[in-house]
Protein backbone atom coordinates (compact mmCIF):
# COMPACT_ATOMS: atom_id res chain seq x y z
CA UNK A 1 0.00 0.00 0.00
CA UNK A 2 1.07 3.34 -0.87
CA UNK A 3 1.68 6.07 1.97
CA UNK A 4 0.37 8.54 0.04
CA UNK A 5 -1.89 8.50 -2.86
CA UNK A 6 -3.80 10.84 -5.30
CA UNK A 7 -7.40 10.82 -6.40
CA UNK A 8 -9.00 11.63 -10.02
CA UNK A 9 -11.51 14.09 -10.96
CA UNK A 10 -12.78 14.91 -14.34
CA UNK A 11 -13.25 18.85 -15.68
CA UNK A 12 -16.26 18.75 -17.80
CA UNK A 13 -16.38 21.81 -18.03
CA UNK A 14 -13.38 22.33 -20.14
CA UNK A 15 -13.12 22.29 -23.96
CA UNK A 16 -12.03 19.46 -26.03
CA UNK A 17 -13.63 16.38 -23.41
CA UNK A 18 -12.37 15.95 -20.05
CA UNK A 19 -9.79 16.16 -18.20
CA UNK A 20 -7.77 14.66 -14.92
CA UNK A 21 -7.08 16.61 -11.84
CA UNK A 22 -5.11 14.83 -9.30
CA UNK A 23 -5.61 15.81 -5.78
CA UNK A 24 -3.23 15.20 -2.97
CA UNK A 25 -4.46 13.00 -0.20
CA UNK A 26 -2.58 13.59 3.45
CA UNK A 27 -1.27 10.31 4.59
CA UNK A 28 -1.68 11.69 8.40
CA UNK A 29 -4.60 9.74 9.25
CA UNK A 30 -2.68 6.55 8.42
CA UNK A 31 0.32 7.26 10.29
CA UNK A 32 -1.61 8.23 13.51
CA UNK A 33 -3.31 4.68 13.20
CA UNK A 34 -0.37 2.66 12.39
CA UNK A 35 1.77 4.43 15.50
CA UNK A 36 -1.77 3.97 18.07
CA UNK A 37 -1.93 0.72 16.57
CA UNK A 38 2.19 -0.16 17.32
CA UNK A 39 1.22 1.35 21.04
CA UNK A 40 -1.09 -1.11 21.50
CA UNK A 41 0.83 -4.19 20.20
CA UNK A 42 3.88 -3.03 22.50
CA UNK A 43 1.67 -3.32 25.50
CA UNK A 44 0.89 -6.81 24.39
CA UNK A 45 -2.61 -6.42 22.98
CA UNK A 46 -3.43 -8.25 19.64
CA UNK A 47 -5.42 -6.74 17.05
CA UNK A 48 -8.63 -7.54 15.44
CA UNK A 49 -10.30 -6.90 12.15
CA UNK A 50 -14.01 -7.54 11.74
CA UNK A 51 -16.67 -6.93 9.09
CA UNK A 52 -18.16 -3.31 9.05
CA UNK A 53 -21.92 -4.81 8.28
CA UNK A 54 -23.68 -7.30 10.77
CA UNK A 55 -27.27 -8.18 11.36
CA UNK A 56 -30.12 -6.81 13.45
CA UNK A 57 -28.89 -9.05 15.74
CA UNK A 58 -26.62 -6.89 17.30
CA UNK A 59 -28.65 -4.27 17.93
CA UNK A 60 -31.56 -6.80 19.26
CA UNK A 61 -29.31 -7.93 21.87
CA UNK A 62 -28.16 -4.77 23.45
CA UNK A 63 -32.19 -3.68 23.45
CA UNK A 64 -32.67 -7.13 25.57
CA UNK A 65 -29.78 -6.47 28.07
CA UNK A 66 -31.20 -2.68 28.08
CA UNK A 67 -27.91 -0.81 26.52
CA UNK A 68 -28.97 2.36 24.60
CA UNK A 69 -27.73 2.74 20.97
CA UNK A 70 -25.26 5.74 20.36
CA UNK A 71 -27.78 6.78 17.49
CA UNK A 72 -30.58 4.88 14.92
CA UNK A 73 -29.34 1.99 13.00
CA UNK A 74 -28.06 2.61 9.64
CA UNK A 75 -29.19 0.19 7.16
CA UNK A 76 -28.24 -0.99 3.99
CA UNK A 77 -31.00 -0.81 1.33
CA UNK A 78 -29.94 -3.58 -0.87
CA UNK A 79 -27.68 -6.16 1.62
CA UNK A 80 -26.16 -9.13 0.02
CA UNK A 81 -27.83 -10.84 3.16
CA UNK A 82 -29.28 -10.34 6.40
CA UNK A 83 -25.96 -11.19 8.24
CA UNK A 84 -24.42 -7.60 6.26
CA UNK A 85 -28.07 -5.61 6.42
CA UNK A 86 -27.13 -3.03 9.17
CA UNK A 87 -23.73 -1.07 9.23
CA UNK A 88 -22.28 -1.35 12.80
CA UNK A 89 -22.87 1.18 15.59
CA UNK A 90 -19.47 0.09 18.01
CA UNK A 91 -16.66 -2.11 17.87
CA UNK A 92 -17.38 -3.61 21.11
CA UNK A 93 -19.99 -6.30 19.74
CA UNK A 94 -16.83 -8.25 17.69
CA UNK A 95 -14.60 -7.68 20.44
CA UNK A 96 -17.16 -9.54 22.90
CA UNK A 97 -18.37 -12.21 20.88
CA UNK A 98 -14.35 -12.97 20.21
CA UNK A 99 -13.59 -13.23 23.74
CA UNK A 100 -16.79 -15.45 24.06
CA UNK A 101 -15.26 -17.52 21.88
CA UNK A 102 -11.93 -17.63 23.52
CA UNK A 103 -12.42 -17.15 27.44
CA UNK A 104 -10.92 -20.61 28.24
CA UNK A 105 -7.72 -18.81 27.38
CA UNK A 106 -8.05 -16.03 29.50
CA UNK A 107 -6.12 -13.39 30.35
CA UNK A 108 -7.16 -11.92 26.90
CA UNK A 109 -5.78 -8.48 25.27
CA UNK A 110 -7.69 -7.15 22.05
CA UNK A 111 -7.86 -3.99 20.36
CA UNK A 112 -9.34 -3.15 16.85
CA UNK A 113 -9.71 0.26 14.73
CA UNK A 114 -12.37 1.11 12.49
CA UNK A 115 -15.24 3.02 11.67
CA UNK A 116 -18.43 2.99 13.03
CA UNK A 117 -21.84 4.49 11.85
CA UNK A 118 -24.97 5.64 13.17
CA UNK A 119 -28.28 7.91 12.37
CA UNK A 120 -28.68 11.35 14.17
CA UNK A 121 -32.33 12.11 13.84
CA UNK A 122 -33.52 15.89 13.73
CA UNK A 123 -36.92 17.31 13.29
CA UNK A 124 -37.75 18.39 9.61
CA UNK A 125 -39.87 21.76 8.85
CA UNK A 126 -43.02 19.41 8.33
CA UNK A 127 -42.28 18.33 11.48
CA UNK A 128 -40.70 14.66 10.18
CA UNK A 129 -37.67 13.11 11.54
CA UNK A 130 -34.63 13.50 9.04
CA UNK A 131 -32.01 10.93 9.47
CA UNK A 132 -28.56 12.29 9.22
CA UNK A 133 -25.81 9.05 8.83
CA UNK A 134 -22.63 9.31 11.17
CA UNK A 135 -19.27 8.17 10.07
CA UNK A 136 -16.17 8.19 13.01
CA UNK A 137 -13.14 6.31 13.56
CA UNK A 138 -12.32 4.66 16.75
CA UNK A 139 -10.32 2.21 18.59
CA UNK A 140 -11.39 -0.13 21.12
CA UNK A 141 -9.37 -2.35 23.12
CA UNK A 142 -10.37 -4.66 25.74
CA UNK A 143 -8.75 -6.75 28.12
CA UNK A 144 -10.50 -9.97 29.97
CA UNK A 145 -9.44 -11.55 32.91
CA UNK A 146 -10.71 -14.11 35.23
CA UNK A 147 -13.08 -13.07 38.16
CA UNK A 148 -11.23 -12.88 41.84
CA UNK A 149 -12.74 -13.18 45.18
CA UNK A 150 -12.49 -9.41 45.74
CA UNK A 151 -14.41 -7.43 48.49
CA UNK A 152 -16.96 -4.96 46.32
CA UNK A 153 -15.56 -1.91 47.03
CA UNK A 154 -12.59 -2.98 45.16
CA UNK A 155 -11.73 -4.10 41.48
CA UNK A 156 -8.05 -5.16 41.10
CA UNK A 157 -8.89 -6.00 37.38
CA UNK A 158 -9.92 -2.41 36.52
CA UNK A 159 -6.91 -0.89 38.42
CA UNK A 160 -4.97 -3.11 36.08
CA UNK A 161 -6.56 -1.78 32.80
CA UNK A 162 -6.70 2.04 34.15
CA UNK A 163 -2.54 1.37 34.19
CA UNK A 164 -2.50 0.15 30.54
CA UNK A 165 -4.88 2.78 29.10
CA UNK A 166 -2.99 5.69 31.31
CA UNK A 167 0.41 3.54 29.64
CA UNK A 168 -1.29 3.89 26.15
CA UNK A 169 -2.11 7.79 26.33
CA UNK A 170 1.29 8.59 27.52
CA UNK A 171 2.89 7.47 25.02
CA UNK A 172 0.62 8.95 22.79
CA UNK A 173 0.67 12.31 23.92
CA UNK A 174 4.19 12.03 25.31
CA UNK A 175 2.66 13.76 28.43
CA UNK A 176 0.59 12.61 31.90
CA UNK A 177 -2.75 12.52 31.26
CA UNK A 178 -5.46 13.15 34.29
CA UNK A 179 -8.53 10.71 35.02
CA UNK A 180 -12.12 11.43 36.01
CA UNK A 181 -14.98 9.44 36.69
CA UNK A 182 -17.31 9.54 33.59
CA UNK A 183 -20.06 7.19 32.04
CA UNK A 184 -20.66 5.51 28.85
CA UNK A 185 -22.57 3.32 27.43
CA UNK A 186 -21.87 -0.28 27.55
CA UNK A 187 -19.79 0.41 30.88
CA UNK A 188 -20.39 -0.25 34.04
CA UNK A 189 -22.06 2.89 35.55
CA UNK A 190 -19.84 3.00 39.04
CA UNK A 191 -16.50 1.82 36.94
CA UNK A 192 -16.17 4.39 34.21
CA UNK A 193 -13.82 6.83 34.10
CA UNK A 194 -12.83 9.53 31.11
CA UNK A 195 -8.58 10.16 30.35
CA UNK A 196 -7.74 13.89 29.68
CA UNK A 197 -5.30 15.13 28.47
CA UNK A 198 -4.84 18.79 28.59
CA UNK A 199 -7.98 19.14 29.90
CA UNK A 200 -9.74 17.54 27.17
CA UNK A 201 -11.52 13.76 26.28
CA UNK A 202 -9.00 11.91 24.71
CA UNK A 203 -10.76 7.87 25.48
CA UNK A 204 -13.38 6.54 28.10
CA UNK A 205 -12.63 3.89 30.32
CA UNK A 206 -14.38 0.73 32.32
CA UNK A 207 -15.65 -2.54 33.00
CA UNK A 208 -17.98 -3.63 30.57
CA UNK A 209 -21.63 -3.10 31.72
CA UNK A 210 -22.85 -6.77 33.45
CA UNK A 211 -26.15 -6.84 31.27
CA UNK A 212 -23.89 -7.07 27.84
CA UNK A 213 -21.39 -9.74 29.68
CA UNK A 214 -24.59 -11.62 30.21
CA UNK A 215 -25.85 -10.98 26.74
CA UNK A 216 -22.74 -12.56 25.40
CA UNK A 217 -22.60 -15.55 27.80
CA UNK A 218 -18.79 -14.18 29.28
CA UNK A 219 -18.54 -14.72 32.81
CA UNK A 220 -14.87 -13.16 32.97
CA UNK A 221 -14.16 -9.82 33.99
CA UNK A 222 -13.67 -7.87 30.48
CA UNK A 223 -12.67 -3.97 30.66
CA UNK A 224 -13.06 -1.89 27.49
CA UNK A 225 -11.53 1.78 26.65
CA UNK A 226 -13.20 3.63 23.51
CA UNK A 227 -12.00 6.66 22.39
CA UNK A 228 -12.95 8.10 18.66
CA UNK A 229 -9.33 8.56 16.57
CA UNK A 230 -10.28 12.54 16.27
CA UNK A 231 -9.79 12.76 20.11
CA UNK A 232 -6.39 11.74 20.48
CA UNK A 233 -4.21 13.65 21.31
CA UNK A 234 -0.77 14.78 19.30
CA UNK A 235 2.42 13.97 20.57
CA UNK A 236 4.29 16.66 22.06
CA UNK A 237 8.39 16.20 23.04
CA UNK A 238 8.43 17.82 26.56
CA UNK A 239 10.51 20.67 27.53
CA UNK A 240 13.55 20.56 29.54
CA UNK A 241 14.06 21.72 32.45
CA UNK A 242 16.91 22.67 34.49
CA UNK A 243 17.03 20.50 37.69
CA UNK A 244 16.75 21.87 41.15
CA UNK A 245 19.93 21.99 42.93
CA UNK A 246 18.04 20.74 46.21
CA UNK A 247 17.08 17.28 47.21
CA UNK A 248 13.56 16.40 46.47
CA UNK A 249 10.87 16.31 49.58
CA UNK A 250 8.66 13.71 50.04
CA UNK A 251 5.52 14.10 52.01
CA UNK A 252 2.72 11.00 52.83
CA UNK A 253 -0.56 12.52 54.24
CA UNK A 254 -3.18 10.09 55.33
CA UNK A 255 -6.77 11.70 55.39
CA UNK A 256 -9.76 10.29 56.45
CA UNK A 257 -12.83 10.99 54.09
CA UNK A 258 -16.32 9.13 53.50
CA UNK A 259 -16.10 5.95 51.70
CA UNK A 260 -17.99 7.57 48.96
CA UNK A 261 -15.50 10.41 48.22
CA UNK A 262 -13.66 9.55 44.84
CA UNK A 263 -9.63 9.49 45.13
CA UNK A 264 -9.44 12.31 42.56
CA UNK A 265 -11.05 14.72 44.71
CA UNK A 266 -8.95 14.29 47.33
CA UNK A 267 -6.07 14.76 45.05
CA UNK A 268 -7.63 18.22 43.91
CA UNK A 269 -8.20 19.20 47.53
CA UNK A 270 -4.73 18.86 48.53
CA UNK A 271 -3.48 20.69 45.39
CA UNK A 272 -5.81 23.37 46.24
CA UNK A 273 -4.78 23.88 49.67
CA UNK A 274 -0.74 23.82 48.50
CA UNK A 275 -1.27 25.93 45.75
CA UNK A 276 2.00 26.44 44.52
CA UNK A 277 4.23 24.87 46.88
CA UNK A 278 3.83 21.21 45.41
CA UNK A 279 4.53 19.94 42.42
CA UNK A 280 2.65 16.56 42.16
CA UNK A 281 0.29 15.04 43.99
CA UNK A 282 -0.84 11.51 43.77
CA UNK A 283 -3.33 9.13 45.79
CA UNK A 284 -1.61 5.83 46.28
CA UNK A 285 -2.95 3.71 48.61
CA UNK A 286 -6.37 2.91 50.28
CA UNK A 287 -7.33 1.29 53.51
CA UNK A 288 -11.33 0.47 54.60
CA UNK A 289 -12.18 -0.35 58.13
CA UNK A 290 -13.01 1.07 61.66
CA UNK A 291 -11.15 4.00 62.61
CA UNK A 292 -11.94 4.15 66.42
CA UNK A 293 -16.03 4.98 66.28
CA UNK A 294 -15.83 5.53 62.33
CA UNK A 295 -16.14 3.38 59.61
CA UNK A 296 -14.53 4.61 56.60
Amino acid sequence: LSLRYGSLDTDCAKTGGTSAVIRSVSSEPYRNESRLAHTLAAAGYREVASLSLQSAAVGERYATAGIALPGGLVEISNPLSEDHRFMRFSLVPALLELIARHERDVPLHFFEIGHVFFESETGSAAGEPDATAFETAMVAWVLALPRNEEPAWRDGGFLEFKSDSLGLLRALAGREPDLVSGRREELHPGKTAVILVDGKDAATIGAVDPRLLAAYGIGAAVYAGLARIVDLPVHRVARWTAASRYPAVERDLAIVVAADIPAKDVEHAVRAGAVDAVTGVRVFDEYRGQIGRAHV
